[in-house]
């Protein structure tokens, strides 16, 4: 594997934020940034809903991009922090950070958006069960976002959510032992992997099992 430079920069700096690739309105690869924190440093950042893109076309074709990056629906609300799938060509968020009140942080709200590139609308969707949450590790396994820890922006969480964005269904699974957020989460086989992150003890230099 190896990485090649697109060669073409986002219009601003971005962190925090999350990207997909789609099919657009011609069936073309696009890529997708979407929300996370904008601004010139971190301290001077502030938190974003803006959507960009950029088609592949040219790139996927191995020719220079000359295509520009296109401002797309922002979405509901801004959001860092979050998780995101595309699913059937549509493109699902979950949970974030939306702002802050001093130290306190603001839950997304709604928590889950559903995004169509065919008609560039985005729309809430309510995943039943669900509780807003932001700065948790997640994954994809089986079609499903696996949710883990996080903070309901008053505490650290030990929960593990199964998210079924599509058909807007949330299971709980078993809890860990701790309580942590933005660790790093994957699944090999039929075991969730949690590592490291940040508990009420400081950064975890862990490797969890589950």
């Amino acid at each position: 594997m190896s990485f090649s430079d697109l060669k073409s920069v986002m219009p601003e700096p971005r962190m925090m934020h999350e990207s997909v690739i789609i099919n657009d309105a011609k069936g073309q690869a696009m890529l997708l940034v979407l929300g996370g924190k904008t601004g010139p440093t971190p301290a001077a950042s502030s938190y974003s809903s803006s959507v960009i893109g950029l088609s592949l076309a040219e790139f996927i074709k191995g020719e220079a991009i000359t295509n520009t990056w296109q401002n797309l629906e922002s979405m509901i609300c801004p959001r860092a922090n979050f998780g995101c799938q595309v699913i059937n060509n549509k493109v699902y968020v979950f949970g974030g950070i939306s702002s802050k009140s001093g130290h306190q942080p603001i839950l997304a709200n709604p928590v889950c958006e559903r995004y169509d590139p065919l008609t560039n609308k985005w729309e809430a969707v309510d995943i039943q069960g669900a509780l807003p949450i932001a700065a948790f590790g997640w994954t994809i396994s089986d079609g499903k976002m696996l949710v883990v820890g996080g903070t309901d922006g008053e505490m650290l969480q030990d929960t593990v959510w199964s998210l079924d964005l599509e058909a807007g269904q949330a299971s709980l699974l078993n809890p860990m032992e701790n309580q942590i957020a933005m660790s790093s989460v994957f699944v090999r086989g039929d075991t969730l992997h949690s590592i490291g992150g940040y508990g009420s003890g400081g950064m975890d230099y862990s490797c969890k099992l589950g």
